[in-house]
């Protein structure tokens, strides 16, 4: 028998010497395991996870040092920990390398050669260009879905298939699919109907919930021709494809189908009831074979705590009966955010992850240096001389840089491999006032084996209009200038804003009897480009100068010297996205990035997400944070595999609910206490940006405004500083955040559900994770009418033998349910002020409504029915009449279960007002 009459299966595993090892059978079971996650007691971010339980230790198994332990030397600090619990439907899990699939032979019921219908249904780990299913391998390519990108980064289904084995045809959508579903479980299906009857093909794309359906069209694409299918020899392959190169989409997949014809037979098909976990095959209902191969498998477990055991305490009685080790475990969180040190500047960053370069100084030392030292171990430092000075203030992605205040400061070194033909760069740190100065070059260099040109001297200063301009000057072994190629290289129109990097790039190219020059600015090659008669030669020796010829400083300060070969231009040029820190980029790009050049395993839901500032010097966590906090979304411990993962903000809007509680029948347990308090009031808010202008929104109309009571509640005053690219987000982001801080409606701190005495909950409770929705529905008379919908922010967990509870923190969730153009709910603007014209009983439901401000309402039958709320009582209108104030309103009442009677002057609003999202 199931849970609750038989024990709950919870099984407990350690990583021992790199193996996963299960021992569940050590696990004391009188005390029960506790799991948190997310955010707790009412904190603004995400805690560690953490999870306690007991291991029997009487023979010192546990004890790391003990010699006599089995386990001995193959554990210790920061042990990996995970469990899990049986889920009740079996699925195919798939961690997405090379090799993991499931695969069934070829057989003459699959070789399908006119139209074909896929469909698949997943839950994957993440959306990312990838391999869902196909049957192709070697010159046998039927046909394939995969998930592909557009230009723009959206991510599309890609039906692929060939008439002949190997030329490949395909067809995908053009356009996203609606955001309404953007993340989380989802059915595809591709069908291809090769010959529609007027000498074309037609592919057509779907989704739906379900691979049930009901199913809504993607895009329709038609295509020239009619067509066919190759029937091949290749096995029908889910997950990684023998013939696709790339990626699988990682994740749970819970069903499968190919019908030979739109909407024709099944001929190979799998769901959940087809496969037991933990075999390796299984039949599906057309004969089938199916066999996993790599690290794909077929379970039914539903992690619940993925962590590291960081210490074990062993504990035993007085009389030496019982040892045992009480286990906290913690999330990765805990150990990101101990002992880390600030990165290095996103600059130095970018250029130590390249193939290294013949020189390279990042000049980034400490005040007090009195040379640069080279950014390679061995390599010859920049010695630093006179009025030069190290340790200036950084910009974008520079964390510091070298000043020259007087006029006899300079720095030089000597440069050894620089290839014949080469490229130099370096990037400026502009001072507050430009001056214009055509004494002192910026940065000079000598290539002493040329035939013509052997010194090359590069200005920057204003020209008389205030544009910033570059000056090259090329010089022979007399010192007279025999080229300026680049006499007006304007720089204004690549600069990235007041005070940022300006990187600067020079390349020299043989071509022939001449040789040819190429100039760029924040990696902008510039159109022009200049050749003469001459032969290239290595760059021996760079030289700084930084100051005119009195004590004014002219161009800031300098970093980042590099000297490279030709063929590195475009990764030199690369760079200057690294030289403003990034800037721009958008969070989820922020947040991968460096993730990836961490090692910190993470994944992200959703795309579109905000512009972000430069990265500062801080360590990986708190720059992953802060770009979190710019974007608004969630940060917090994934389940399943170990690791961090981002939800946006946008992904956070109007969601459907993931687990829907009814308290009328006994699925909420108590104590359920709804709130009316000032927690999360913030009316007046000022966002700023960091090194940027700032932004107030002050709420002063609304219930929770900043008037004194009885017509708001008083000033609950916020300041934050985020990280964005520019201003323009500033005023927009501030009232969002009043929007977050006066939602009107009572909080529910804590929603807890017994899974022991309602298990047909447990699907739907292991699905719901943070940021996701639970809905509240048949709520008591004595609490705000319901149904209202809730924000997983956290939660503990407890499982013991026969019970399972969960204690949901949350906050609400209806300042999330944004606008949706067209929409029938959420797409409809509020009016600017009605009310009652007269009093209307508790069941009376034709109302007469005056608009005190803006148009009247509509009167189009297209346009109903819709929701109003009135008084606490949610109503729907199926009709309105009347071409001037007041109108009559037709209603069905008590749709929240509230009926009462309203007095004439009560204000009728929308029950869901079209609020723009930010």
């Amino acid at each position: 028998m199931p849970f609750p009459d038989e024990p709950l299966d919870i099984r407990v595993e350690l990583q021992i010497g790199g193996v996963w090892t299960d021992i569940t059978g050590d696990v004391r079971t009188r005390e029960a395991i506790t799991i948190t996650r997310g955010r707790q007691d009412e904190g603004q971010a995400a805690d560690p996870g953490s999870c306690s339980l007991e291991i029997r230790n009487t023979n010192g198994k546990y004890s790391p040092r003990n010699p006599l332990s089995p386990y001995y030397g193959q554990f210790g600090r920061n042990t990996p920990i995970r469990v899990s619990v049986p889920g009740g439907y079996p699925y195919l899990a798939m961690p997405g390398g090379a090799g993991d699939r499931l695969s069934c032979p070829d057989r003459a019921s699959l070789d399908i050669t006119g139209d074909i219908d896929i469909r698949i249904e997943l839950t994957p780990d993440e959306w990312r260009a990838g391999s869902l299913v196909g049957k192709a391998s070697g010159s046998h390519w039927s046909w394939s879905l995969t998930m592909g990108a557009l230009s723009g980064g959206d991510l599309v289904p890609i039906l692929a298939w060939t008439e002949d084995g190997v030329t490949i045809r395909s067809h995908n959508p053009t356009t996203a699919a609606p955001p309404r579903v953007p993340t989380g479980r989802r059915a595809l299906r591709a069908t291809l109907d090769v010959d529609n009857g007027a000498g074309q093909h037609v592919a057509t794309f779907y989704y739906a919930d379900s691979i049930d359906g009901p199913w809504t069209v993607w895009e329709v694409r038609t295509g020239t021709g009619t067509t066919s299918l190759w029937s091949g020899t290749a096995p029908i392959e889910v997950g990684d494809i023998s013939q696709v190169s790339g990626d699988t989409v990682p994740g749970r997949y819970h069903a499968f189908e190919v019908r030979s014809g739109i909407d024709g037979p099944v001929v190979a098909g799998w769901r959940p009831d087809d496969m037991t976990a933990g075999s390796s095959s299984f039949t599906d209902p057309q004969g089938n074979v199916w066999t996993v191969a790599g690290a794909a498998s077929i379970s039914d477990r539903e992690y619940r705590f993925h962590g590291e055991v960081s210490e074990w305490p062993p504990k035993w009685t007085p009389g030496e009966h019982d040892a045992w080790v009480p286990i906290q475990a913690s999330g990765v969180l805990r150990r990101l955010g101990q002992g880390r040190k600030a990165l290095k500047g996103a600059l130095t960053r970018a250029i130590a992850g390249q193939t290294p370069y013949a020189a390279w100084w990042p000049l980034e030392d400490a005040a007090g240096a009195t040379q640069g030292a080279s950014g390679y171990a061995g390599g010859a430092p920049m010695i630093a001389t006179g009025d030069a000075a190290f340790g200036s203030e950084g910009a974008g992605g520079v964390a510091a840089g070298l000043t020259v205040s007087g006029t006899n400061g300079q720095a030089f070194a000597s440069v050894t491999g620089s290839p014949t033909e080469w490229a130099v760069s370096i990037v400026l740190i502009p001072p507050a006032q430009w001056v214009v100065d055509t004494v002192s070059p910026v940065i000079r260099w000598t290539t002493p084996g040329g035939t013509t040109a052997v010194d090359w001297s590069l200005y920057v200063f204003p020209d008389p209009s205030g544009s910033v301009i570059a000056v090259l000057e090329i010089a022979d072994r007399n010192g007279v200038i025999v080229l300026n190629p680049a006499p007006n290289w304007v720089l204004n129109n690549y600069l990235t804003g007041p005070g940022m990097p300006i990187h600067l790039a020079v390349m020299l190219n043989q071509f022939g009897a001449q040789v040819l020059l190429l100039v760029a600015t924040n990696g902008n090659e510039d159109p022009l480009s200049w050749a003469w008669v001459d032969t290239s030669a290595p760059v021996t020796s760079i030289y700084l100068h930084t100051a005119a010829t009195d004590t004014v400083d002219t161009v800031g300060a300098v970093a980042h010297v590099l000297v490279g070969g030709r063929t590195r231009w475009g990764q030199m040029l690369a760079l200057a996205t690294a030289a403003q820190g990034h800037a721009g980029e958008t969070a989820v790009e922020r947040i991968t990035r460096v993730a990836a050049e961490e090692g910190i395993p993470l994944d992200v839901v959703g795309d579109e997400s905000e512009q972000v500032g430069p990265q500062g010097l801080a360590t990986a966590l708190d720059l992953i944070a802060e770009a979190a906090s710019a974007d608004g979304g969630a940060l917090y411990e994934r389940l399943d595999p170990p690791g961090l993962r981002y939800r946006t903000r946008v992904t956070g809007y109007n969601r459907p609910p993931t687990l829907t509680l009814d308290y009328s029948a006994g699925e909420i347990a108590p104590p359920l206490e709804p709130i009316d308090d000032d927690q999360l009031v913030r009316n007046d808010v000022t966002v700023e940006r960091v090194g940027g202008s700032s932004a107030r929104a002050i709420d002063e109309t609304s219930p929770l405004s900043v008037l004194p009571p009885p017509d708001g509640v008083g000033r609950y005053d916020e300041s934050l500083s985020l990280s964005l690219f520019d201003d323009s987000r500033l005023a927009d982001i501030a009232w969002w955040r009043v929007h977050l801080g006066t939602v009107d409606e009572a909080r529910y701190p804590t929603v807890a559900v017994n899974l022991h005495r309602h298990p047909h909950l447990i699907p739907a409770a292991l699905a719901t994770d943070i940021r996701d929705r639970i809905r509240l529905d048949g709520l008591p008379p004595y609490v705000p009418p319901g149904p209202t919908d809730q924000i997983v922010e956290g939660y503990t967990e407890t499982l013991g033998l026969y019970t399972w509870r969960i204690e949901f923190n949350t906050s609400p969730a209806s300042p999330w349910d944004v606008a949706y153009a067209d929409d029938p709910m959420w797409g409809r603007a509020d009016t600017d002020g009605s009310q009652l014209a007269a009093a209307v009983t508790a069941a009376a439901t034709t109302l007469s409504v005056a608009v005190t401000a803006g148009p009247l309402w509509t009167t189009s039958p297209a346009e109903f029915p819709f929701d109003v709320l009135i008084g606490g009582e949610v109503m729907t209108v199926t009709a309105i009449s009347g071409a001037a104030s007041p109108q009559t309103f037709t209603v069905v009442r008590s749709v929240n279960g509230i009926s009462k009677a309203h007095a004439a002057g009560t204000d009728v609003r929308l029950a869901h007002p079209a609020i723009i999202g930010l």
